[in-house]
C-alpha cells in the first residue's frame, strides 16, 4: 500500500493509486508556462520567420540585370547562396566576374525560354525556400522589375518573411529604396533646424538694430573729420604751388644770363665735336650690328641641327615602345582565347597569358615559356598547355 503525504491516514488500492498519480502528472503538465494548448494552427503559420545563422539567398534575374548586376561578388561570404536564373539566349558572363564567386555558393538554373519564364521560376523557387525550415534566412531578389514587389509584399504579410528586392547583387554608394528615416531622427532634425533658424533670425535682428543706432553716430563723426581736414588740405595744396612757381622763374632767368655770353663759343665747339664723333660712331655701330647678326645666325643653325636629332631619337623610342605594347596585348588575347577554347581554368589562363606578355621581349621566349609552364603544372599538363600556345609565341 502507498500513502500520500497530504492524506497519510487514508489508504488506497493499487488501481486507485495509479489513477491518482496519473491525474497529478496531467495537472503538473498543464500548468507549465511554455505550453499553450489553445494556440491554433493558423496562428503558428503566421508566426514571424527568423534568419538562421545569418544566411542570405540571392535570386538573380540575369536576363533583367545582366553581367553588371552580379559585380562585386567578392564581398559575399560562405553563408551567402546565389541562385542565378537564365535562359540559353542570355548574355555571356566574363570570367573575371565569375572569379569573384570563390567563397560563395553559386547555383546556375537554366530555364526554358518563354514570356516571363525566368520570373515565374524565381517566384516558384522563392516559395520553396520559404517553406523549407532548413533554408530559413533573408531572401533577396536581384532585378529591376517592379512586378516582384507584389510577391514580396505577399510573403512579408503572410509569413513575415525577410524578402526584398534590389537592382544589384551588392548595392554601394546610395541609399536603398523604400527606406525612410525613423520618426525620432526626423523630429530631432526638425528641432535642430527650428532652433538654428531662430538663432540666426535673432542674430540678424540684433545686428540690424546695432547698425541703425550706430549709423547716425558714424555720420556725425565723418562730418567733423571732414571739417578738420579741409583747412589743412588747402594750406598743403598752396605751399607746393608757390615753390613750383619760384623754381620756374629761376630756370627762365638763368639761361637768359648765360646765353648772352657763351652762345657763340658753345656752338662752334659743339660742331667740331660732332664732326669728329660721327665717323667713329658709325663704324662702331656697323661692327656691332654685324657681329650680332653672325651670332644669331650661328645660334639658329646649331639649334636647328640639334633639335631634329633629339626629336627623332625620342620619336623612334616612343614608336618602338608603342609597337611592343600592342604586340604584347595581341599575344595576351590570343593566348587567352586558345586556352579558353581548350576549357582551362581561369587561374591557368591568367598565369600563362601574363607570363607570355612578360617574356615577349626575350630572344628565346619559346624555351623560357616551356620551362615556366612545365615547372608550374608538371610535364604532362605543362606540355599540353605549351602546345596550345606555341604558335602564338
Amino acid at each position: 500500500m502507498i500513502a500520500f503525504p497530504q492524506q497519510a491516514e487514508q489508504e488506497y488500492t493499487r488501481e486507485e493509486t495509479m489513477q491518482k498519480a496519473q491525474e497529478n502528472r496531467l495537472k503538473g503538465f498543464l500548468k507549465r508556462p511554455f505550453l499553450k494548448m489553445d494556440r491554433k494552427p493558423e496562428e503558428e503559420k503566421m508566426a514571424p520567420m527568423k534568419a538562421v545563422c545569418g544566411k542570405r539567398y540571392f535570386l538573380v534575374d540575369f536576363e533583367n540585370v545582366g553581367p553588371d548586376g552580379i559585380e562585386n561578388a567578392g564581398r559575399l561570404s560562405s553563408s551567402d547562396f546565389v541562385h542565378l536564373f537564365c535562359t540559353k539566349n542570355s548574355g555571356k558572363i566574363c570570367p573575371s566576374v565569375l572569379a569573384g564567386f570563390n567563397s560563395t555558393n553559386l547555383f546556375v538554373h537554366v530555364v526554358p525560354q518563354g514570356s516571363q519564364s525566368v520570373d515565374m521560376h524565381i517566384v516558384s523557387f522563392l516559395g520553396n525556400l520559404i517553406g523549407d525550415k532548413d533554408n530559413r534566412g533573408e531572401y533577396i531578389i536581384v532585378s529591376r522589375d517592379t512586378d516582384y514587389d507584389n510577391v514580396i509584399h505577399f510573403w512579408q504579410t503572410e509569413r513575415k518573411a525577410a524578402v526584398k528586392r534590389q537592382e544589384k547583387l551588392i548595392e554601394t554608394g546610395r541609399a536603398k529604396q523604400g527606406e525612410a528615416k525613423p520618426a525620432s531622427a526626423q523630429m530631432t532634425e526638425k528641432k535642430a533646424g527650428g532652433t538654428a533658424g531662430k538663432k540666426a533670425a535673432k542674430k540678424q535682428e540684433a545686428s540690424a538694430a546695432q547698425g541703425s543706432t550706430k549709423a547716425p553716430e558714424a555720420k556725425m563723426q565723418q562730418k567733423a573729420a571732414k571739417k578738420q581736414e579741409a583747412p589743412e588740405a588747402k594750406v598743403s595744396a598752396k605751399v607746393p604751388e608757390a615753390k613750383m612757381q619760384q623754381k620756374a622763374v629761376k630756370k627762365q632767368e638763368a639761361p637768359a644770363a648765360q646765353g648772352s655770353a657763351k652762345a657763340p663759343e658753345a656752338k662752334t665747339q659743339q660742331k667740331a665735336v660732332k664732326k669728329q664723333e660721327a665717323p667713329a660712331a658709325q663704324g662702331s655701330a656697323k661692327n656691332l650690328s654685324a657681329k650680332a647678326e653672325q651670332k644669331a645666325v650661328s645660334q639658329q643653325k646649331t639649334a636647328q641641327e640639334q633639335k631634329p636629332a633629339g626629336q627623332t631619337k625620342e620619336a623612334a623610342s616612343k614608336a618602338e615602345k608603342n609597337r611592343i605594347a600592342k604586340e604584347k596585348v595581341k599575344l595576351n588575347s590570343a593566348v587567352m582565347k586558345a586556352l579558353s577554347k581548350a576549357k582551362y581554368d581561369n587561374s591557368v589562363i591568367g598565369f600563362v597569358s601574363s607570363q607570355a606578355a612578360k617574356h615577349y621581349s626575350d630572344a628565346n621566349r619559346k624555351q623560357v615559356m616551356h620551362g615556366v609552364i612545365v615547372q608550374k603544372y608538371g610535364q604532362e599538363k605543362g606540355l599540353e598547355i605549351y602546345k596550345k600556345i606555341r604558335e602564338f609565341l
